[in-house]
């Protein structure tokens, strides 16, 4: 699992354009079938094994060890099915086998957001949802439109010169003699959108210069996913001032 913990940005005309043309394009059932964990994924995904408790499933508030309070993200409808089919690749690739295999055959994965406590998490839950209610209204698309940032317009570059993201994630293993926990953790003090170019400059660099060294390029190409650039594309962010560590504990 994944967690935005901490952020500090705010959105620019261009994705709250964006938002608003998702929902005028495409139908609610055409939205929630993308969404779908496997909606990507060349194998079928295994169901989770968590199932929610009744509180979680009212509230969305949901509390994890070593991760704390968290609450379902807006991220998860595009990062969940984009992680899975990084495992299907993985999975069905004849040259990454040992990569495939520490993703493990019952590997699911899960966004969220950390909140600062359970009564704040079940606010922030219900604003998310009445706010996607209220999108799926053409009048109130409509007003958006008019009255808010217009594409091009955003915070300027001196309002955004302290923005930052923190996410951290938390992986388990599935079997093995001894329980194995991963911890990670990924910070960019950028604003969203600069953190958005290096991470696709830094892809693409990798592609061209680090050769079979990426994953991507034994695949032979295709709909493949940030996963497949490999650990060249990881030490290429860490160059490019972003911070990427992992911890691992045993037993």
């Amino acid at each position: 699992m994944v967690s935005l913990h901490s952020l500090k940005g705010s959105a620019s005309g261009g994705t709250l354009a964006t938002i608003i043309n998702l929902f005028e394009q495409y139908s609610i059932a055409q939205i929630q079938a993308t969404a779908k964990p496997g909606s990507m994924c060349p194998i079928t995904v295994v169901k989770p094994f968590y199932t929610p408790s009744i509180f979680s499933q009212l509230t969305g508030v949901r509390s994890v060890p070593d991760s704390g309070t968290l609450i379902p993200s807006i991220q998860a409808a595009t990062d969940v099915p984009l992680v899975h089919r990084s495992w299907g690749l993985y999975r069905t690739s004849t040259h990454h086998i040992e990569i495939g295999e520490a993703y493990g055959p019952s590997f699911n994965f899960h966004c969220y957001m950390h909140a600062r406590n359970t009564f704040v998490g079940a606010l922030t839950h219900l604003a998310f949802t009445i706010g996607g209610l209220f999108l799926l209204l053409p009048p109130v698309r409509w007003l958006m439109a008019k009255l808010g940032i217009q594409p091009g317009g955003g915070a300027s570059v001196e309002n955004s010169k302290h923005d930052f993201q923190e996410y951290r994630g938390l992986a388990i293993s599935e079997s093995g003699e001894q329980a194995a926990k991963t911890f990670g953790r990924f910070r960019s003090d950028n604003n969203p959108y600069m953190t958005t170019a290096i991470l696709m400059v830094e892809g693409a660099a990798s592609l061209l210069y680090d050769g079979e060294n990426v994953p991507a390029i034994k695949m032979g190409g295709g709909y493949l996913t940030p996963a497949t650039l490999g650990q060249s594309y990881v030490e290429r962010l860490c160059a490019s001032g972003i911070t990427i560590e992992t911890k691992t504990l045993i037993g």
